[in-house]
């Protein structure tokens, strides 16, 4: 058995604490840890005394010489840093995106973000948060879905818009740890705008994700468009119950039309058939919003 992060954080605080001379007995470090050396057992569990304990630690540390189980796994490594340690490079507690983002922009110059660089159209950059010149991002763009980054140059944007900055917001059930540590970087004076999916969990996202105070979503003319080309999917957003619930506690006009008429409009309608897209202002009810 490879020792994984909670086992190793387990027997970190076994060793630490010296008046500690039991482990549970049930789970696979148990059943692990009996055939490493012979361990008494109660049954309920695993019974040492303090020469016993140390003879444990002293045979883990041969064969795990770079962990020091009385501090446990260091805190600010990468894959890339714990490889060189241990044969398990998924033991650091940084995850690949935890410090980087996924970024784009229709303006190909990325100089006044930091960034020595000019994008070519259709393509996107990976690039360290810290990398990037925070005090000079006036507007930062979210995406939801990932195709949309390839594409973002044929998004019809707001002129004011063309210039900004955007991200991806990573394929998570919640938002990457690269936009989680840019957005709490990012200058008060920012305006953090969503771009999701027309149905009910994109707007939830738009709520739910911190400083986001703009929705970027087609125009009032836009949505019919789309409606007339029958691109609408009401049984997506008919399955969407749970984001459904948490929008009736929301205060956004376009909610209502949206609830009303069963409204699931995708990001890629939006670019294929050139939707004009406009703001929308959120205003939060803050007791929901997942930091």
């Amino acid at each position: 058995m490879a020792l994984s992060k909670t086992h190793i954080a387990q027997l970190s605080g076994f060793f630490c604490d010296h008046s500690k001379l039991h482990l549970s007995n049930k789970g696979k470090l148990a059943d692990w840890l009996r055939g490493y050396i012979d361990i008494p057992d109660n049954g309920k569990e695993l019974r040492f005394d303090s020469k016993l304990k140390r003879q444990l630690r002293i045979e883990l540390e041969k064969d795990y010489p770079n962990i020091n189980f009385l501090r446990g796994l260091p805190k600010d490594l990468n894959r890339l840093e714990m490889a060189g340690i241990a044969a398990n490079e998924k033991l650091a507690a940084l995850k690949p995106d935890d410090d980087v983002a996924l970024i784009t922009s229709q303006q190909p110059d990325l100089n006044p973000f930091g960034i020595s660089c000019l994008l070519p159209v259709g393509c996107s950059l990976r690039v360290n948060v810290a990398q990037l010149d925070l005090a000079n991002i006036r507007q930062l763009i979210i995406v939801e879905n990932l195709d949309i980054i390839d594409y973002w140059h044929l998004a019809c944007l707001p002129t004011a818009l063309q210039n900004a900055l955007v991200v991806y917001r990573g394929h998570e059930k919640s938002i990457s740890g690269g936009l989680k540590t840019l957005l709490t970087l990012l200058p008060a004076q920012c305006q953090v705008i969503m771009f999701a999916d027309l149905d009910p969990k994109g707007l939830e996202i738009a709520f739910t994700t911190p400083k986001v105070n703009q929705l970027l979503a087609p125009s009032q003319e836009g949505i019919e468009q789309l409606l007339n080309l029958k691109l609408n999917q009401p049984d997506l957003h008919i399955k969407q119950h749970a984001s459904i619930g948490y929008l009736r506690q929301q205060n956004l006009p376009l909610i209502s039309q949206l609830l009303e008429h069963n409204i699931a409009l995708m990001q890629q309608h939006m670019l294929a058939h050139k939707i004009v897209l406009t703001l929308y202002p959120i205003d939060k009810n803050e007791s929901y919003i997942n930091q």
